[in-house]
């Protein structure tokens, strides 16, 4: 077995570290590992709480630039074979033998699936993508102030990918608490300043993640208009992530005003195969007292097997066309959508007072 060193680099992120290293010791219990925590300044009990987990505990100046400590922490890893996850983070489920099998492979960069939690029009969701999280320090290194993105060490060798049966669940975007809220201060003017740099090629995730940050902050207006920029500037060809960069400007778009939401209708025919963009447009439809309509999305969405947002082909539009039925006063067609979503929050509420008033 190739061992691996598990690397986090982190700031006044007490908060989250406990549930982070409980769930790389139940991942890794059995498989060669070290625990490197670098810690780029922390003023409150992180130190202390790593120390009681990780193998080694080193400090790090911060120097305004992510790639800058990652590749520290490789630096001074016991293990050519790397794996790297965020505080706020935790490992919820890993096939080891095939994460073995990737680490043994010097060339290959492991993608993992990150499982992204956060509020989406009231209720907890989640949306799901690949992230490059594996790799090996003889090979590989970090570029990029923010938004970081592994590169081959030797120049003009091609990237080799492989996806891994690994989830990460990520609790970043769930609420804006303090760590949270310094965790956003640091990061956006790196952000600013990556978007704004001729220099650079327009990414559309830097864009979707300063979209995220700014609406984490409750400045809808500013999220959206960084949103529809990158939507208009990005020059990669990231379509999940370009994706990811419409249904935020949607949903962002929903919260402020359900009107302005209906300029998503000019992206309908480029995603009219994207369950998640179809149930966004029933639900900017439905908000629109386009009632019709919002039923035929919602119906069209259950029938579109992948989609990236939890919930998009199933509960999400189970949820409204029951809300629809029972609009209409059609109680027993509302609580059979409403049972088909499951543990979905809001849908077992509604039935419950269902149940109470009928």
């Amino acid at each position: 077995m190739t061992a691996v060193s598990v690397c986090i680099i982190g700031k006044n992120e007490e908060a989250h570290l406990e549930r982070l290293f409980k769930s790389i010791d139940k991942a890794f219990e059995g498989y060669p590992h070290e625990v490197l925590f670098v810690d780029t300044g922390s003023s409150d009990n992180t130190k202390e709480v790593a120390a009681k987990y990780a193998d080694r505990v080193i400090d790090f100046k911060w120097v305004n630039d992510f790639s800058a400590a990652r590749n520290f922490a490789m630096d001074n890893a016991a293990n050519d074979a790397i794996f790297f996850i965020d505080c706020d983070e935790e490992i919820s489920y890993i096939n080891i033998e095939e994460f073995g099998n990737v680490l043994s492979d010097e060339d290959i960069i492991g993608m993992v699936h990150v499982r992204n939690c956060y509020v989406l029009l009231g209720a907890e969701d989640a949306y799901i993508e690949k992230r490059p999280r594996i790799c090996n320090r003889t090979k590989h290194k970090f570029e990029g102030s923010i938004g970081e993105k592994i590169v081959r060490r030797k120049e003009n060798t091609p990237l080799v990918y492989l996806d891994v049966d690994m989830t990460v669940s990520h609790y970043g975007f769930l609420n804006i608490e303090e760590g949270s809220l310094k965790r956003v201060e640091r990061n956006l003017p790196l952000l600013l300043k990556a978007v704004d740099d001729d220099e650079l090629v327009k990414d559309t995730a830097l864009y979707f993640m300063l979209g995220q940050h700014y609406a984490l902050l409750g400045e809808n207006k500013d999220a959206a208009a960084y949103m529809k920029k990158g939507m208009e500037e990005c020059e990669d060809d990231d379509e999940t992530t370009k994706l990811l960069l419409a249904l935020g400007f949607g949903y962002t778009l929903l919260h402020m005003n359900n009107s302005d939401a209906i300029e998503l209708v000019a992206l309908s025919d480029k995603y009219k195969d994207s369950g998640d963009f179809i149930c966004l447009m029933g639900i900017v439809y439905l908000r629109n007292g386009m009632v019709d309509k919002a039923m035929d999305a919602f119906a069209k969405a259950k029938t579109i097997e992948n989609v990236i947002v939890e919930g998009a082909n199933t509960f999400i539009p189970s949820f409204n066309m029951a809300c629809i039925h029972e609009l209409y006063g059609e109680m027993d067609e509302a609580m059979e959508l409403y049972a088909e979503c499951g543990e979905y929050e809001p849908a077992i509420e509604r039935m419950a007072q269902l149940e109470q008033d009928y």
